[in-house]
């Protein structure tokens, strides 16, 4: 197990940023490589937290915990290794990487991505990893409750339970009567099952190879494209089981729109009724198909449909006769195909009790980023859940602005938000430099090397009032976090300058990290070393 994570003092989990990223991706596909590559360089990714995998045989888009133990385990420590003493917890997949695991008694599989969640947890000394899930009438269910999850049981009745299964979905009643969001503590679980870091992870990637540059594209557009101008949409499920979160929906379309959002829920599932520019639509159906031609989505767009299937390896599948050839119910990569940035699937059956919590919009809406958002309102760890989509994006978040400019022989560097600023740090070749607790800190150029350096900001808690809230008022923990990134060159010509370099609302500098294709090759090979729906 790895322990560093916690040897010095650290920037609180809310808000997510590059220097709290791994990339992971297929050292040996060129699609693979060039997704990183494109994501790094709209992410401003070091190279460092570059991660490549040497895959080997993959089939059906699945691997077995043996090879995930031997090789990725292995790989992913020793990416991590190199690294400053900072909290990374987030994994970002490429494209060509599998999607689920099959666990150690070979017939119960989990996603990879809820494996990489628990990455760092541990049970009595050994590395936390369950090799079955409980079976119940033959049926196998989520036993592992994420301790994170928001919810509880409903403190009050703000919508009506039909049946027992719906109890998992409150998350957005408790949330709208908190006078603290998540996030003002470290993302740390300590239970009688597990303890340490928890993680989370998400997928570069949809079905065609265009569809996943896209997205990376269209989760940066979301940030600058006025998201607050879209619409939320849910639609009533069409059937008893794919219904199971319509009461807390139809209570967020209530909460939105008195927190002055566009919202709605539709009682009736009819494509028809679904209006243009949808920032986040949610339903709940086996066949979507005759809805796909009317959805019209704001590039921010958080999307989810409850169905068992919709991210199973064979919707991932393409051929010259279609895409997928053999789709099994509903894919969820038609909705990256349509313009969705932040998607959650399942790859394998999950029960209908495992989904998100429509608080992960109410949570993305308050400016978290997509994979806090989805984490904090996913009840079950070690299961089913996956995430396609940039899990940096906060499109309704007013990030920090960080400056810098020369003062002498040093680089002042200064960083600004509306709540004040809680930390600002500066790194190179994946090593924090200097951080302080002040908006403005110091930095001595002969003292810095010829990479790349990444200037981070977060900023303060801030509190939150509307309409839509059971209390007067909420502080926001979401602690959202700007960066930019220089060169030596960056600050060399900008000596010469009267104004100070700054980036622009979505966090490029001129020169941000993106090696070429046949650098990114070099890099690799000087690393080598409980209803059934």
């Amino acid at each position: 197990m790895l322990f560093w994570a916690w040897a010095i003092a650290t920037p609180g989990q809310a808000g997510l940023g590059p220097h709290q990223v791994l990339l992971v991706y297929d050292a040996e596909h060129p699609q693979s490589i060039e997704v990183a590559n494109r994501y790094a360089t709209l992410r401003q990714i070091p190279t460092a937290h570059f991660c490549p995998i040497i895959l080997g045989d993959l089939e059906n888009k699945t691997i077995s915990m043996a090879a995930f133990m031997e090789n990725w385990v292995p790989s992913l420590e020793g990416c991590l290794e190199g690294l400053s003493p900072q909290d990374v917890w987030a994994f970002a997949l490429s494209s060509h990487l599998p999607h689920r695991v099959v666990l150690a008694n070979e017939t119960h599989r989990v996603s990879l991505v809820s494996l990489l969640q628990t990455f760092f947890l541990s049970h009595e000394g050994e590395r936390f990893m369950p090799s079955a899930h409980l079976m119940e009438d033959n049926v196998q269910l989520p036993t592992v409750r994420n301790p994170l999850f928001v919810g509880t049981e409903n403190p009050v009745p703000d919508f009506a339970w039909r049946s027992l299964g719906d109890e998992n979905y409150n998350a957005t009643s408790t949330l709208v009567r908190s006078l603290l969001l998540p996030g003002n503590a470290d993302f740390v679980a300590n239970t009688e099952s597990f303890s340490g870091q928890m993680s989370v992870a998400f997928h570069l990637e949809g079905m065609r190879h265009v569809d996943s540059l896209s997205l990376l594209e269209n989760a940066l557009a979301g940030e600058t494209a006025e998201p607050v101008s879209a619409k939320w949409v849910a639609m009533r499920g069409v059937s008893e089981a794919r219904q199971v979160r319509d009461p807390e929906a139809n209570f967020l379309a209530d909460v939105l729109t008195a927190k002055g959002r566009a919202s709605e829920f539709i009682s009736t599932h009819d494509g028809a009724l679904l209006p243009d520019n949808l920032v986040g639509f949610f339903t709940g159906a086996e066949l979507l198909h005759d809805v796909l031609p009317q959805l019209n989505f704001h590039p921010a767009a958080m999307v989810d449909n409850v169905t068992s299937y919709g991210a199973v390896p064979a919707n991932w599948q393409c051929s010259d006769e279609g895409c997928p050839e053999n789709e099994i119910q509903t894919a969820i990569g038609h909705f990256i195909a349509l313009g969705a940035s932040q998607v959650h699937g399942t790859v394998d059956e999950p029960l209908n009790n495992s989904f998100p919590n429509m608080g992960a919009y109410f949570l993305y809406d308050a400016g978290y980023t997509a994979a806090e958002s989805w984490f904090y309102n996913q009840p079950y760890l070690f299961w089913q859940n996956a995430y396609w989509g940039d899990g940096l994006a906060a499109p309704f978040a007013q990030r920090p602005t960080v400056t810098y400019a020369p003062k002498g022989a040093s680089l002042l560097v200064t960083a600004e938000h509306g709540a004040g600023i809680t930390w600002l740090a500066a790194f190179q070749d994946g090593q924090l430099v200097q951080e302080t607790t002040q908006s403005t800190l110091e930095l001595q150029i002969n003292e810095l090397g010829a990479g790349e350096v990444l200037l981070v900001a977060q900023a303060d808690v801030f509190e939150s009032r509307h309409e839509g809230l059971k209390v007067s008022a909420q502080i926001n923990a979401s602690g959202p976090m700007g960066w930019l990134q220089i060169t030596e060159q960056d600050w060399i010509f900008s000596a010469s300058q009267t104004e100070p370099k700054t980036p622009g609302c979505d966090c490029r500098s001129s020169n941000a990290a993106s090696a070429p294709l046949t650098l990114l090759y070099l890099f690799v090979l000087c690393r080598s070393r409980r209803s059934r729906l």
